[in-house]
């Protein structure tokens, strides 16, 4: 599989391309996951919460 063929390239090359779509699935994808990661190691929902965001953000 090369790395253009690969589903998480195609879902970013879509959110560069400007595609909103792109940006749902991306958070649908991956918000879950990556708030259980941050709230195990935050302990603190809100602030968990607000990490997520800003990521999603800075991206």
């Amino acid at each position: 599989m090369t790395a253009p063929d690969h589903p998480d390239a195609l879902l970013i090359e879509s959110i560069r391309q400007g595609k909103p779509d792109a940006w749902r699935d991306l958070i649908a994808q991956y918000e879950g996951r990556l708030l259980a990661f941050v709230d195990s190691r935050l302990r603190r929902r809100a602030a968990s919460e607000d990490v997520v965001q800003e990521t999603f953000i800075g991206f």
